[in-house]
């Protein structure tokens, strides 16, 4: 299991003094590998690093094809280690989404990320990540 953090955003680019709902969306392209770029089951694409505390409303992740026969993404939220799943996960052997069930709570210096479950990433996919934010 490990950590990728090549498509992390940098913190400075997401919004610090808005209070009301804005949307974040984040795109990347997986890769036929186990690599940085791809990744192995159990290991982790961090892509959204949260800089204030405030609720995510709505979301979720998709991808336009296949991972690979059993490949699956699923979104969660990471706090200092502690992962909270945000969604359940998307389908395999195709094109797939999973989208929130309910508002999630996010703190300072949290991380959205997506798991690879099922397998390791076997074809290259793109993946969209849309989340609707509140700072409090």
């Amino acid at each position: 299991m490990a950590d990728h953090t090549t498509y992390l955003s940098e913190a400075k680019l997401q919004r610090q003094n808005d209070v009301g709902l804005y949307a974040i969306n984040k795109r990347v392209a997986l890769a036929n590998s186990t690599g940085a770029t791809g990744g192995s089951q159990n290991d982790t694409q961090q892509l959204i690093p949260i800089s204030r505390a405030g609720r995510i409303y709505a979301g979720g992740v998709q991808h336009d094809g296949t991972l690979g026969a059993s490949c699956t993404l699923t979104l969660r939220r990471n706090r200092g280690g502690t992962r909270t799943a945000m969604t359940a996960a998307t389908t395999a052997g195709g094109a797939g989404q999973a989208l929130l069930t309910k508002p999630i709570d996010v703190a300072a210096d949290d991380v959205i990320e997506i798991l690879i479950g099922g397998a390791n990433v076997g074809a290259a996919a793109t993946v969209d990540v849309d989340l609707l934010i509140q700072h409090t």
